[in-house]
């Protein structure tokens, strides 16, 4: 059994009269106060980034605003980033090591004016989508995948879930919340304008790095419910064309929502599949 393995295991088997090498998963871990690398406070994340950077405490600087984006904002996604980050910084990432990069990048946006768009998600890519850090949330997905994804379609193979979809997509949305922080807060400095265009931007960079074509597993996904929403509701989408709305701009739509605000969300004891399912049927009971 690796170190990753063994790691989230009961605090104190004396107390829980249980076998301190039971497997805890993320989504039923409950975090020690010295467990608590990263918190939450209402319009942003915070993490020691002072502390790590040899400076007396300052709270401008501790602070990631997340406010940029609404659906990032919100309690609940909150709380699951700060959840997950910190299991990952107590029993995977146990150097830190993801503290110290964030820490610089937070430096860097924050002091230096001339940080660029293209330097900022260049060090995204070079110092968290791949490397070490990346590498340690593979083991994390591992370690706590429960789905056994096994649905097939003999019609549309496109359509087809095994785990290795299931773990790519797992990996994809914990790397998105390792760069959420980071992301809000550059465009909370900069001012970036377009904030679903600047996230596409950066996502793209993180998908392309799979050897699982996200985009079109999720587009068929997408365009295979819209297909039988637009038949068992012709007369309905045949009113939408005024709207300039039609089963291919829904269907594209829906997979920019998916990214945005469903697949940074998921968590390992939900089906994934079903999660995406229900956001694009909610999404097309608006039609």
């Amino acid at each position: 059994m690796n170190q990753a393995q063994q790691a989230p295991m009961l605090q104190d088997p004396m107390i829980f009269n249980t076998d301190p090498y039971v497997f805890i998963p993320v989504d039923k871990w409950e975090p020690r106060p010295q467990d608590m690398y990263f918190k939450t406070i209402r319009g942003a994340l915070i993490m020691d980034v002072s502390g790590y950077l040899g400076q007396e405490p300052n709270m401008d600087l501790d602070s990631f605003i997340l406010s940029t984006k609404r659906s990032y904002n919100s309690v609940k996604m909150r709380d699951h980033m700060v959840q997950y980050l910190n299991y990952f910084e107590t029993y995977y990432d146990t150097g830190h090591e993801l503290q110290v990069i964030m820490s610089r990048i937070k430096y860097m946006i924050d002091c230096e004016p001339y940080y660029s768009k293209e330097a900022f998600i260049h060090d995204l890519k070079r110092y968290l989508m791949t490397g070490r850090i990346a590498l340690m949330v593979k083991i994390m997905v591992e370690d706590n995948f429960l789905l056994n994804l096994t649905y097939k379609n003999q019609k549309n193979p496109n359509l087809q879930y095994n785990n290795k979809h299931g773990k790519v997509l797992m990996h994809c949305s914990m790397m998105m919340n390792i760069i959420i922080p980071l992301l809000c807060h550059f465009m909370y400095s900069r001012k970036v304008q377009n904030s679903s265009e600047f996230l596409l931007e950066v996502y793209d960079v993180l998908i392309g790095l799979y050897d699982v074509d996200i985009y079109s597993k999720l587009y068929e996904t997408a365009t295979s419910n819209v297909e039988k929403s637009a038949k068992k509701n012709s007369a309905l989408w045949a009113q939408q064309d005024i709207r300039g709305i039609n089963k291919t701009t829904h269907t594209l739509q829906s997979v920019i929502n998916i990214l945005l605000n469903i697949l940074p969300k998921y968590v390992f004891e939900e089906n994934l599949v079903n999660f995406n399912f229900r956001s694009i049927v909610r999404n097309t009971g608006f039609i």
